[in-house]
C-alpha cells in the first residue's frame, strides 16, 4: 500500500508518462493525423482553435488551428496557463568603467547539466513587479522597490510555446545583498549567484539573457546626454 508521502512521486511518475504517450503518438502517427482524427474541422471554417491535448501542472500541450492562415495541426507548449514568467537582471557600474550582470548558475535539468542562466520565477501573483521583486529577493539577496524595476518588455519564450518572459532590470551598483532564501527547492538551494561582465555574457547559453542585456543596454545610450 502506498503511502501518502508516496504519492507525489506516483503523480509526478504518471503526468511523465502520459507526457510521453501524447509525444509517442503524434511522433508515430504525425500531428495533423491524429488532429484530424480527434478533433475534425467543421467544414469551410475559417476561425481560430485552440485544443489542449495534455494538462499539467506547470506545462500544457496544445494545438492550434487556423484553415484560414494555413494552419492546421501546429503543436505548441504553453506554461502556467500562459500567465507570464519574471526574469530580472540585475547590473551595477565598475569603477574602472563597463558594467556587469547577475546571473545564476544552477543545475539544468533540461540542458542536461549546469549552466549560467538568468533570474527567472513562476508566476504567483496577479501583478509580474511582485514576482519580480520576490524572485531577486530569493535567488540573490537583493530586496529592492517595484519602482526601481526598469520594464525591459517582453519576449515569447521559443516559436514552440506562447509563453513570455516579462523582463526586468534593476541597479544594485549602491546596493548590499541580504541572504538569498530560495524557494526551497533542491536546484535553487545549490543555485549560486554569479557576476559576469557584459564583455562575457556571450558564452551564457540562455537566450532571454542576451535579450536583456542588449535591451538594457540601449536603453543606457538613449539616456546619455
Amino acid at each position: 500500500m502506498s503511502s501518502v508521502s508516496d504519492r507525489p512521486g506516483r503523480e509526478r511518475d504518471l503526468e511523465q508518462a502520459v507526457v510521453r504517450t501524447v509525444v509517442g503518438v503524434l511522433a508515430d502517427a504525425g500531428v495533423e493525423a491524429v488532429v484530424r482524427l480527434l478533433w475534425p474541422p467543421e467544414p469551410h471554417s475559417e476561425k481560430a482553435e485552440d485544443v489542449v491535448l495534455y494538462q499539467g501542472g506547470r506545462v500544457d500541450v496544445c494545438v492550434r488551428r487556423h484553415p484560414g492562415a494555413g494552419v492546421d495541426g501546429y503543436v505548441y507548449t504553453r506554461w502556467y496557463g500562459d500567465r507570464p514568467i519574471v526574469a530580472v537582471l540585475p547590473f551595477r557600474g565598475l569603477p574602472v568603467g563597463g558594467w556587469e550582470v547577475l546571473l545564476t548558475d544552477e543545475v539544468v535539468p533540461a540542458w542536461h547539466g549546469q549552466g549560467l542562466s538568468a533570474i527567472t520565477g513562476t508566476p504567483e501573483s496577479a501583478d509580474p513587479v511582485d514576482d519580480a521583486v520576490r524572485e531577486l529577493a530569493e535567488e540573490t539577496g537583493y530586496e529592492v522597490a517595484a519602482d526601481e524595476l526598469i520594464s525591459l518588455g517582453h519576449v515569447y519564450a521559443s516559436k514552440g510555446s506562447s509563453s513570455r518572459y516579462v523582463m526586468y532590470a534593476v541597479d544594485v551598483t549602491e546596493c548590499e545583498p541580504g541572504v538569498a532564501t530560495g524557494d526551497g527547492s533542491p536546484i535553487e538551494s545549490a543555485a549560486t549567484p554569479v557576476w559576469v561582465h557584459v564583455d562575457a555574457v556571450w558564452k551564457v547559453r540562455h537566450s532571454v539573457v542576451h535579450t536583456m542585456v542588449d535591451r538594457l543596454a540601449r536603453r543606457m545610450a538613449s539616456d546619455l546626454p
